[in-house]
């Protein structure tokens, strides 16, 4: 008989058994489970890693944003909510922020655009 025990039938190679394939199968199995289970865990990692920079981020702008205002209740010598900024603050007794204008508008003047550059 062409086949023995120990051999995988139709293998071209007489050592190799049962075993043996169940084995390298096996193996490949587990590498390739491992291999997916890293990619995985890197991808995670990766938005992890987003995630907390973006968190970061927005606290750094808060604080940012926190500090401006601070500085500008500083600067105007109260808090902002007692000013009345627009047209209706031009009535008698209603307190106007320094920064406004004229009642006209309230948005800072720009200097004209300089045409001879």
């Amino acid at each position: 008989r062409s086949w023995q025990p120990g051999q995988t039938p139709g293998g071209s190679t007489p050592g190799e058994s049962y075993g043996d394939a169940w084995r390298e199968q096996a193996k490949r199995t587990a590498a390739a489970t491992a291999d997916a289970l890293r990619r995985e865990e890197e991808r995670m990692r990766l938005e992890l890693e987003e995630q907390r920079r973006l968190e970061r981020e927005r606290e750094a702008r808060e604080a940012f944003e926190r500090k401006l205002r601070d500085l500008g209740r500083k600067t105007s010598g109260g808090d902002d909510a007692t000013w009345v900024q627009g047209s209706d603050a031009s009535e008698e007794g209603t307190p106007r922020h320094p920064a406004a204008a004229n009642g006209k508008d309230d948005r800072k003047k720009r200097p004209p655009p300089n045409d001879f550059q």
